[in-house]
């Protein structure tokens, strides 16, 4: 439709300007949408323009105009409008298009300007970033951001916010450490501190000891778990999970930094199954085949994830001793993308190709990861339930009752209830099911599937003989469960994974064996 009123050339011009100035916002709507892409202008266009842009939310479709337009005046235009609204709109996106030219604009008023509207700045600039790194855009920004940190000719304000924007770019700016390490001693504070934490987040080598040191001390999980008095925390996870940063930067420094990985040896006979697992996922990154052996019993783990990860690991280490104990998981793992991890494990390292396994553990979607929620399998084929009966999701137990909910995105909880008392909170979590293992005795499924997300665990509830109520997690599941039913002495969970059978695999229900179920029997 443009090119419509473009043969009427400068009158057509003037009008839509004229309308995209008027009071009508639908009119005015398709006003700016055909100036967007106007081929010409004049800088006596600008007052008019610069008019219309401000009656927009975020600039408007009109706001594109600018990019007929010398960067200093358009950026002085745009900048403003990131500012108050942020960088998700078309001022962003015309930001975006000007960058690197428009960044010395940007630092100084980055520099000046109070803090909500300078992370407003901070957040259009940083979405580079985020873009893949092959991205023609990506290097040019990066490139002039430490051109302006290490410029001594600017004002330190400004390199101070430059240092601010190559963080944002973690490991993707570790080739930049170079340049950026000498700001860490530079006599301005502002500079050493920003400078540290752009060497931080690039997982530059200089930080090694500052990561390592971040470590929490081996036996130490408990120190980090929740108070016993509170429920448990918002996943399926120990609460020592985010004090174990330190292996995913130490993973991420990957084979420069490969001599700490006996350091790391202890923590593979933690009782944190996370700890566990993002233990093997530093050891194969770091690339020391000296530790290989020290990862073969955890082969044998209880969790999957942790197998997962070490399977993983084993590859990347080209570790061909493993192949024996990954044959056995291939073949006796009840869960199928496990057994299908090790399998391709074994071929992998018979054909010495250490990164075959790379695509089975990555995927775009970034809730789908193998090692945090979603199997990387397609879909299993799910059992037809037996005529069973469906797991309750509340058992009478001495001195009470044990009640869960399921309200899919919106949560669920487990409660403990007593007469003549006040329920009391066990576990905020969608539970699937329970099986009574004793009065005294039950465990507990819980599970959610939603946007691509997966959790699922099982917990052991024990009433004790003053009635104090105690639950822990026994271990993680792959999927939430479809159907979950009573099954003999245990539970069958059938679900897009397949189905699988869970049984106590002592008197007090304390640990729990698993296997797969074939579909034809």
């Amino acid at each position: 439709m443009r090119e419509r009123f473009e043969v009427y050339g400068e009158e057509a011009k003037q009008r839509l300007l004229a309308t995209a100035n008027a009071s009508n916002p639908a009119e005015r709507d398709i006003a700016g949408c055909l100036l967007a892409g106007w081929p010409a202008w004049s800088p006596s266009d600008l007052p008019a323009l610069k008019q219309a842009i401000s009656r927009e939310r975020g600039g408007g479709w009109i706001v594109r105009a600018l990019a007929k337009f010398p960067v200093e005046q358009a950026a002085a235009l745009v900048i403003p409008i990131v500012e108050r609204e942020g960088g998700m709109n078309q001022a962003g996106f015309v930001l975006g298009e000007m960058l690197p030219r428009a960044l010395p604009q940007v630092l100084r008023r980055m520099a000046h300007a109070p803090g909500a509207e300078r992370d407003n700045l901070a957040a259009a600039l940083s979405f580079d970033s985020s873009l893949p790194e092959a991205a023609p855009s990506r290097t040019p920004m990066l490139q002039a951001l430490v051109d302006a940190a290490t410029n001594r000719s600017l004002p330190a304000d400004e390199r101070e916010q430059a240092l601010r924007l190559v963080a944002a770019f973690g490991e993707r700016a570790r080739s930049h450490g170079a340049a950026i390490r000498p700001l860490a001693s530079d006599r301005d504070p502002r500079l050493r501190k920003a400078a540290h934490s752009a060497l931080r987040s690039m997982l530059d080598p200089s930080v090694l000891g500052e990561i390592l040191a971040s470590c929490p001390p081996p036996g130490t999980e408990a120190a980090f778990k929740p108070d016993p008095g509170a429920p448990p925390p918002l996943v399926d996870a120990p609460g020592e999970s985010e004090a174990a940063d330190c292996f995913g930067a130490l993973a991420g420094m990957g084979q420069d930094v490969g001599q700490v990985a006996p350091q790391l040896l202890p923590y593979l006979e933690s009782t944190s199954w996370r700890w566990r697992m993002q233990t093997a996922e530093a050891l194969g990154q770091l690339g020391n085949r000296s530790v290989s052996s020290a990862l073969h019993p955890l082969l044998q783990d209880r969790d999957w994830q942790v197998v997962a990860a070490t399977i993983l690991a084993e590859v990347r280490l080209g570790d061909e001793t493993a192949v024996p104990a990954l044959r056995q998981v291939a073949q006796t793992h009840w869960f199928a993308a496990v057994r299908r991890a090790a399998d391709e494990a074994v071929a992998a390292l018979q054909a010495g190709k250490p990164k075959a396994l790379e695509s089975l553990y990555r995927t775009d979607n970034r809730f789908a990861n193998l090692l945090w929620n979603n199997p990387l399998a397609k879909e299993a084929a799910s059992c037809a339930l037996p005529a069973a009966t469906r797991a309750p999701m509340s058992l009478d137990l001495h001195g009470g009752t044990l009640g869960g909910s399921d309200r899919g995105e919106f949560g669920g909880n487990l409660t403990w209830m007593r007469a003549g008392a006040p329920p009391k909170l066990l576990l905020e979590r969608n539970v699937s099911g329970m099986l009574k293992l004793s009065d005294r005795t039950a465990w507990v499924i819980t599970g959610l599937s939603h946007m691509g997300m997966e959790y699922a665990a099982v917990y052991r509830v024990q009433i004790a003989g003053d009635g104090k109520v105690a639950i822990s997690r026994l271990l993680n599941l792959p999927a939430a469960s479809r159907d979950l039913s009573i099954d003999g002495d245990g539970l069958r969970s059938s679900g897009w994974v397949g189905s699988y059978l869970l049984v106590p695999a002592d008197a007090g229900g304390r640990s729990v064996r698993i296997s797969r179920v074939d579909c034809t029997h």
